[in-house]
């Protein structure tokens, strides 16, 4: 678990990104950015799949 994204990308194939408590984002390091995981952790994006969940 980390809030550093270059520690995080340089160390991972996959992020799952939790938001107070809930998994809201399970993606594959290849097809995502820092900004797209940002999104994520602050509620400015949900995937799909865990809509409900921020």
């Amino acid at each position: 678990m980390s809030h550093n994204m270059r520690q995080v990308f340089d160390l991972v194939d996959r992020i799952v990104v939790f938001r107070r408590g809930r998994i809201v984002a399970n993606l594959d390091v290849k097809d995502t950015d820092g900004q797209d995981v940002v999104a994520y952790i602050t509620g400015a994006k949900t995937g799909a799949e865990f809509e409900g969940a921020a």
